[in-house]
């Protein structure tokens, strides 16, 4: 009876391992074109867990360096900035101030794709039971390891590896601190204190004070001088880190402009726990053409003149008669 009971334990435990082994999923892509890259997606995934649940997701990795390639996968928590040429900050094998990283785990972090294949990967991500409300972030990051070809040509050069990222947000159920402001609303600084022509670049700031990544949106409207509405820009969602300042440019399309314009802001904040709260702000600019009205005030100026000669010569000449 022993013996049976331990033979049945070997076959689950085979089966269970052979159920993990097998749980990523490859696929072949017929008529892949060569792109010398790969392919990560999706760049982003968003969750709200309780704290004790977990969720599976999947990545996807495609191959389209045109050979065989073999890949790794690392996890980094990542967090906003308050410099504004950095949306996303790294920490490597640091732990960043809304830590996830011991939180999430690929099937797999190693694996080898032949040209058009793509991977399936599962991720779990596992919400600890005392975990406090708020957001955590991390990210799955997937790079090329070079071939053997490549790195015998690089022998003592630099070697550069490639690396794709997809961004996990977290969101801990709970009570959280949503507290974000406007910071700014203009436009982009100009040579001579005005624009020659659209596009006209409207720069948001968006300064993030909570301890939870929110998804602002909103909308511009442009009146002219009298305060006609003469355009609208939609800004589309986007996030925005907690502990950090986000910009966003966004460019308003024109082809014939001219005088003072005046632009509005409504941007919503989308908070989950106060999801009507918005906030408004507005900037005034000037379009003046000078090259286009310099050629027409030369062209008014040539026919001006032109007209006054040839009136001259018909008095001359009929006087002359």
């Amino acid at each position: 009876m022993k013996k049976i009971l331990l033979m049945a334990a070997m076959v689950l435990t085979l089966c269970g391992s052979a159920n993990r082994a097998s749980a990523y999923e490859l696929q072949n892509l017929d008529n892949t074109p060569i792109e010398n890259d790969f392919v990560l997606g999706p760049g982003k995934t968003d969750l709200v867990l309780e704290p004790g649940e977990k969720s599976v997701q999947q990545i996807a990795v495609t191959n389209r360096l045109g050979e065989d390639r073999d890949f790794t996968i690392e996890i980094e928590d990542f967090s906003g900035s308050y410099d504004e040429d950095q949306t996303v900050v790294l920490f490597g094998e640091a732990k960043g101030p809304y830590s996830l990283k011991d939180y999430i785990k690929p099937e797999i972090t190693e694996f080898s794709l032949k040209h058009g294949e793509r991977i399936l990967i599962p991720v779990e991500v596992n919400i600890p039971d005392d975990s406090e409300a708020g957001g955590l972030y991390a990210s799955v990051l997937v790079s090329t390891v070079p071939s053997t070809t490549e790195t015998k040509a690089s022998a003592g050069q630099t070697r550069i590896i490639s690396r794709l990222g997809t961004l996990f947000f977290v969101r801990v159920a709970g009570d959280v601190n949503e507290s974000a402001k406007l910071e700014s609303f203009k436009v982009s600084d100009t040579k001579y204190g005005f624009y020659e022509k659209g596009p006209i670049p409207f720069e948001i700031a968006l300064r993030n004070d909570g301890n939870i990544h929110i998804i602002p949106s909103g909308k511009i409207e442009i009146t002219n001088l009298i305060g006609k509405k003469v355009g609208e820009v939609t800004v589309d969602k986007y996030f925005a880190m907690p502990d950090s300042l986000r910009e966003r440019v966004v460019k308003w399309e024109s082809a014939s402009l001219l005088g003072k314009y005046t632009a509005t802001l409504t941007l919503d904040k989308n908070y989950q726990q106060k999801p009507n709260e918005s906030e408004k702000m507005a900037v005034s600019f000037w379009v003046i053409p000078w090259k286009i009205l310099l050629v027409a005030l030369v062209s008014l100026l040539v026919l001006w003149r032109l007209l006054k000669f040839m009136l001259g010569k018909f008095k001359f000449e009929i006087k002359k008669k």
